[in-house]
């Protein structure tokens, strides 16, 4: 009878120390590794600017200051002149001395981002 105690016992122990370990392995983080996507940014004249949430639709416009030519990935922030996390080909303007860019996109339609101290 102690033998057959003894050996429940062990059994019983050596299961709980290996439930522990696979506990550790199931309570990490699943995001811990994920790159999440930025809000889109832009970088006209050194200076980083943020899309402020604001659409319009826009009549033809010929005088542009710029074009976005380069782009990083949609995690990265843009360090560069000209330069988005979210595409290229993109013509811009000047505004507010600075403050706020608008970005023309297809069909009319106008983005506009502006400097992050700016932007609430």
């Amino acid at each position: 009878m102690k033998k057959l105690l003894f050996l429940l016992l062990t059994i019983f122990t050596i299961t709980a120390c290996s439930n522990s370990t696979n506990n550790n392995e199931i309570n990490k983080d699943p995001n811990e590794n994920v790159k999440w996507d930025l809000i889109p940014m832009i970088v006209i004249n050194d200076k980083l600017y943020l899309y402020s949430g604001e659409k319009k639709i826009y009549d033809e416009v010929t005088d542009f200051d710029g074009e976005i030519d380069s782009e990083v990935e949609s995690t990265s922030k843009p360090t560069k002149d000209n330069q988005s996390n979210f595409g290229t080909g993109f013509k811009y303007k000047i505004l507010d001395g600075g403050k706020t860019i608008n970005l023309y996109i297809d069909d009319n339609k106008m983005i506009i981002f502006k400097l992050e101290e700016d932007r609430n």
